[in-house]
């Protein structure tokens, strides 16, 4: 996969190198600029991006993807329901990758669940 790219393009950010940018990548900075926070509290290492990654995959089954659920229809297999959808393979196998797929399903998850609660 491409995270090797993503990983160098953090680190030109957490180096304050905004103005470069690598070729092979298309997708907006967001996760570079959230990452670079968390720099500044944990080690910029590859290992603790890909753990943070991770948070937003268990953010999105634990909190979102359930109350989701249970705002639409309250039934007794909304965990089975949301494991479903948290374990399709397009979703689950690039949560343990430094990739922008799991920042971006978590958002729209988010955003879905406020528009949801009208909040």
């Amino acid at each position: 996969m491409d995270e090797e790219f993503h990983y160098r393009q953090f680190k030109y950010y957490n180096q304050n190198y905004f103005d470069k940018w690598e070729p092979k990548l298309t997708t907006p900075p967001g996760l570079y600029l959230i990452q670079r926070l968390i720099a500044t509290v944990l080690p910029a290492d590859l290992s603790v991006m890909r753990a943070f990654n991770s948070l937003f995959f268990s953010n999105v089954f634990i909190v979102y993807v359930l109350k989701i659920y249970d705002l639409i229809e309250v039934c007794p297999n909304n965990i089975s329901r949301a494991l479903n959808l948290a374990l399709t393979p397009t979703i689950y196998f690039f949560n343990f990758l430094d990739y922008t797929d799991s920042a971006s399903v978590c958002l729209i998850a988010v955003m879905f669940y406020y528009n949801l609660t009208k909040s």
